[in-house]
């Protein structure tokens, strides 16, 4: 299987993952600064707040974002074209190995290396 760099999510798809996290949670207040921030980032945003009752925007004073710590890493990723629209990356929390056997069965050398061509083909990479 291949390895993909998921870009960071847009101010939209933010908006959305703070939704998720914020019902769970049962959170409401101002979000903070969140430009750059990976869903993962989020969700611990508003798990921190929601254990340490404290709020969104203190807890963001906890949160490194990847985007500040591995910044040169992610410039390079995304100016060699290696990075994947974080909205297919829903699209693709399905396609793993385990589901694939459960239901193909094994997957040979082969078979992962046409799996592999067709998920290259369909992210245009």
């Amino acid at each position: 299987m291949s390895t993909f760099f998921f870009d960071l999510p847009s101010a939209e798809e933010r908006k959305a993952i703070w939704n998720i996290y914020l019902t769970k949670w049962n959170r409401t207040a101002d979000l903070p600064d969140d430009e750059g921030w990976t869903g993962a980032e989020i969700k611990e945003c508003a798990r921190k707040a929601w254990r340490l009752k404290m709020s969104l925007k203190e807890s963001a004073g906890y949160i490194v974002p990847v985007s500040r710590s591995a910044a040169d890493q992610i410039e390079e990723w995304q100016g060699a074209g290696l990075n994947v629209p974080s909205g297919v990356k829903a699209q693709l929390a399905n396609v793993e190995e385990r589901s694939l056997v459960k239901i193909i069965g094994s997957l040979t050398a082969v078979d992962r290396q046409s799996l592999d061509e067709k998920l290259r083909t369909w992210l245009q990479l």
